[in-house]
C-alpha cells in the first residue's frame, strides 16, 4: 500500500519534496496506525477528488502523456486498505501537493508470563 501510494508523487513529481510518515495510537486492546505520504507537487483538483481511488483514473489526461503511469495505485491500495478493514483518504490542493492516508487498526495480544499481564504489540500483514 505504502509503495503504490508512494509512486503516485514520484510519477508527477519532477521538482518538490515528498515524505511518508506514520504514527500510532495505543489503548487498552488496540493499536491504530496512520500511514501518509504527503508531496509538494501538482496537486489534483478537487472535482477530482471522489473519483481518484476509481479503476484507470488520473487527475487529468495530461499527467499520463506526461510522467505516465497507469491510475490503478490509489485504486489497488483502497481495496488492500478495506481488505483489512480500515480506512483510506486524500487531501489535495491545486499547486500545493497531496496528502494520502490510510488508517489499519491491530488487536495488541496479552501474553502471561510469571502471573504478570504482559502487552505484547504486533503487526500481522
Amino acid at each position: 500500500m505504502l509503495i503504490n501510494l508512494a509512486e503516485i508523487p514520484s510519477n508527477s513529481l519532477r521538482v518538490g519534496l515528498w515524505k511518508w510518515e506514520q504514527s500510532c495510537k495505543i489503548n487498552s486492546d488496540n493499536c491504530e496506525i496512520e500511514f501518509d505520504v504527503t508531496d509538494t507537487g501538482i496537486g489534483i483538483a478537487p472535482e477530482k477528488l471522489n473519483s481518484i481511488f476509481e479503476s484507470f483514473t488520473q487527475a487529468n489526461s495530461e499527467i499520463n502523456r506526461k510522467y505516465g503511469g497507469t491510475g490503478l495505485g490509489p485504486t489497488i491500495s483502497k481495496q488492500l486498505v478495506d481488505l483489512q478493514g480500515g480506512k483510506i483518504g486524500l487531501e489535495s490542493k491545486m499547486g500545493l501537493g497531496t496528502r494520502f492516508y490510510f488508517t489499519l487498526e491491530f488487536q495488541l495480544i496479552r501474553m502471561f508470563r510469571s502471573s504478570r499481564l504482559k502487552v505484547r504489540r504486533t503487526m500481522t500483514i
